[in-house]
């Protein structure tokens, strides 16, 4: 069982690679904008500003970065029943003081601080540029009474991507593939995982924070061409 259990999941990844590498360019993609509404979750307040055609501008504040007494952090979410594929482009992770202004992609199952999250996240330097976790991430909390968890290792060098660091985050029922890229076109998987946890009905959007211990700090999150993944070719391969 346990060898057929990876095989199966060889060719599952191998189909997601082949499937990932018939993104069409983005300037082809003629999508209508996907319109996020901003809200805040857990105490400390923030500000989403829609720049249009899926740019968007998010500040957010809290003391928080991987708790397991909720989050602190300002969202900007659609809301999404079964499969999704989305991306986008973070131009710049700016903040005050704190080693974890971030950003990034999330998905919840409520707006409650201590909901079940997903998120593939960038941590950006701090403002004098000396410290920071500068990395890329995936964070989970299936349970809400526990602390986040780390999965797969960090992906270093954020600042040098920048203003051309794309993410994006996929469900197919119950499995979550993460990836990365720089152009939008070409992905690479970095973490995958399955999350039974999750219901049906997600929150899915971007999101600021900053996790300073001065609570008035504020990290500011700038993001573009937020929207669906499409593929050239709609067609699954077939398993063999």
């Amino acid at each position: 069982m346990i060898e057929k259990t990876d095989q199966f999941v060889r060719r599952r990844r191998a189909v997601l690679s082949v499937l990932a590498s018939c993104i069409l360019p983005v300037s082809l993609l003629a999508q209508a904008p996907i319109r996020l509404v901003g809200t805040d979750i857990g105490t400390f307040g923030g500000t989403t500003t829609e720049l249009g055609n899926g740019a968007y501008s998010l500040s957010g504040a809290g003391t928080k970065a991987f708790n397991n007494d909720g989050d602190e952090v300002h969202f900007a979410y659609e809301t999404i029943t079964g499969d999704f594929d989305r991306r986008v482009k973070i131009k710049s992770v700016k903040g005050g003081p704190s080693d974890r202004n971030r950003g990034g992609i999330m998905v919840r199952d409520s707006a409650e601080a201590a909901g079940r999250t997903i998120k593939l996240s960038a941590s950006g330097l701090s403002e004098n540029g000396t410290a920071g976790a500068n990395s890329i991430e995936l964070w989970t909390r299936l349970d809400p009474q526990a602390a986040y968890a780390k999965l797969g290792r960090s992906y270093g060098g954020l600042a040098r991507v920048l203003p051309n660091q794309w993410l994006r985050l996929q469900r197919i029922g119950n499995y979550f593939a993460a990836y990365v890229g720089t152009n939008g076109q070409n992905w690479s998987l970095i973490v995958d995982q399955y999350a039974r946890e999750l219901g049906d009905k997600v929150m899915v959007g971007i999101y600021a924070a900053s996790a300073s211990a001065d609570a008035s700090s504020t990290a500011t999150v700038e993001y573009e061409n937020y929207g669906a993944v499409q593929t050239a070719d709609t067609t699954a391969p077939t398993l063999v």
